[in-house]
């Protein structure tokens, strides 16, 4: 083997290996895009147009989840009668039982605050 086919072997072996690091490089980025974007949820339009026409958002996400009452209930420590309540609207859960709810729920627990048209910002 001469000089020349020796250099022209070695920068084809180089070239596959920059093209396989590339794709390597390629499929480690998509993976992390996904690790990123593990836990993020897109939220139905109706979840949105019913918390936005005043529904309770514990109501509402309970019936994405298609979770029961005595399920949500039990899950957050709460009595049905309880739940029952905020979710129509007329018992303030308290932070503690927001947050108990917001896990059993599996959501944020600003996403369980009741939205409004006038928030006081000006811009409804």
């Amino acid at each position: 083997m001469s000089v020349q086919q020796s250099s022209s072997a070695d920068l084809q072996r180089l070239a596959q290996e920059v093209e396989d690091l590339e794709y390597l490089n390629d499929v480690m980025a998509a993976r992390l895009a996904n690790m990123e974007t593990a836990n993020d949820e897109r939220v139905p339009g109706w979840v949105v147009d019913r918390c936005q026409s005043g529904e309770a958002p514990a109501l509402v996400w309970r019936e994405l989840r298609g979770l029961s009452v005595a399920e949500v209930a039990s899950s957050a420590g709460l009595a049905q009668a309880d739940l029952a309540e905020i979710e129509a609207g007329t018992r303030d859960p308290g932070m503690h039982a927001l947050k108990r709810l917001a896990v059993a729920l599996r959501v944020d627990m600003d996403d369980l605050v009741p939205w409004t048209r006038d928030d006081g910002d000006g811009l409804d």
